[in-house]
């Protein structure tokens, strides 16, 4: 799944609210682990995934088409 917010609506509690209710939801289907990729750069978003308790796993090196790096993420729902 993809997590995206129209840039008219950022900053408005959006990410935080579509996230806990991922995150919520894949605690009630029983999901051990969340993992996710986020671009290096992508500072809001890092700092929402770690916000709600993401760790970094490692770095990818030229993960994205532009050849950018992206962080691997998990979240351990129990």
């Amino acid at each position: 799944a993809n997590l995206c917010i129209h840039p008219n609506y950022r900053s408005c509690g959006l990410g935080g609210k579509l996230l806990h209710h991922m995150i919520n939801h894949a605690y009630e289907m029983g999901v051990s682990m969340i993992e996710l990729q986020v671009k290096v750069t992508n500072k809001h978003a890092f700092n929402l995934y770690i916000k709600y308790g993401f760790k970094i796993v490692k770095q990818i090196y030229r993960y994205y088409n532009d050849d950018s790096d992206a962080y691997l993420m998990q979240h351990s729902c129990r």
